[in-house]
């Protein structure tokens, strides 16, 4: 098989996979307050720090992805396809803005330390786009759309235990934001599979994202740990620990499907509480603002 063939099978394959809804670009009314604790979730201290830090990412790496996406559109032939990719832009535009302000009040918190993680970051995601090829930066994007598939997945199916009885503004930023990412879960891997395609180069960017931004990730909530004085306490580093492996164990599955030769995102089922999450925005989305996390086990409110 030519190169020929196998992108002109890539880009059917992404024409097959519209996305089945118009993605809306949602302005939730968040309100990020002084008085959020970085430890937003009290019983779960280390959890918070693990949320916090993969929000330290997302105005540096959503960014990139908006960028890579965009630059992606004069390839791409598909009608509905550029639609899709312009609602996903418009999507994550939103997700940063609000992880900005977020992470700006754990800085006001006394983490200054992380100033200086953000500095490395905002250099490693300029340095993809001047030195990296188009091809790496939109597997990067798929890649790392794969991995907020699983995560979203996971976040809502352990909701209960993640986020009962924590803060309901942190809480709810974290669904919301995941809410879309599954919404929009086709786009990228279908900007790659049409503009180029290639099996193993997206492979190699589902590894290469997952660990760049863990990577990121757990430097940050070290640091935070560190400066709470928890890091150098058995006891925390054992509950940090568990529940890394409980991320792990949830997220090795979604993975391992996304790295399968004939994966792709639109034949996994959708979470009932994220498809009720978006009916109900439909009709009262300010209501959505702030989820009840004293029944977080419940259908969607």
């Amino acid at each position: 098989m030519t190169n020929n063939d196998t992108h002109s099978m890539a880009s059917d394959d992404a024409r097959l996979h519209p996305s089945q809804v118009d993605l809306v670009a949602r302005k939730m009314p968040f309100e990020f307050s002084d008085d959020i604790d970085p430890h937003w979730n009290k019983q779960k201290p280390e959890w918070s720090h693990m949320v916090n830090g993969a929000s330290l990412a997302m105005p540096f790496l959503e960014p990139f992805l908006i960028r890579t996406l965009r630059k992606s559109l004069a390839q791409i032939e598909s009608v509905q396809l550029q639609k899709d990719v312009k609602g996903y832009i418009a999507q994550e535009g939103q997700h940063f803005q609000q992880h900005r302000k977020f992470n700006d009040i754990l800085i006001q918190h006394g983490y200054v330390e992380l100033l200086e993680i953000e500095h490395q970051m905002k250099k490693e995601f300029d340095d993809f786009e001047k030195n990296r090829s188009p091809k790496f930066n939109l597997a990067y994007a798929a890649g790392f759309e794969s991995m907020a598939l699983g995560i979203g997945h996971w976040l809502i199916e352990d909701r209960d235990f993640l986020f009962g009885d924590s803060d309901s503004r942190v809480a709810s930023l974290v669904l919301w934001h995941f809410v879309e990412e599954i919404e929009h879960k086709n786009v990228a891997i279908d900007a790659y599979n049409a503009v180029y395609g290639g099996y193993f180069y997206r492979v190699y960017g589902v590894f290469y994202a997952t660990i760049h931004v863990i990577k990121h990730t757990r430097k940050a909530y070290k640091s935070m740990l560190t400066k709470d004085g928890l890091w150098s306490k058995l006891n925390s580093r054992w509950k940090l620990q568990k529940m890394i492996l409980r991320f792990y164990w949830k997220m090795i599955p979604h993975v391992w499907e996304a790295c399968l030769p004939n994966h792709h995102p639109s034949k996994i089922d959708d979470p009932k509480w994220c498809l009720d999450w978006l009916k109900k925005y439909e009709s009262e989305h300010h209501s959505l603002a702030l989820l009840d996390t004293g029944n977080m086990g419940s259908k969607c409110p």
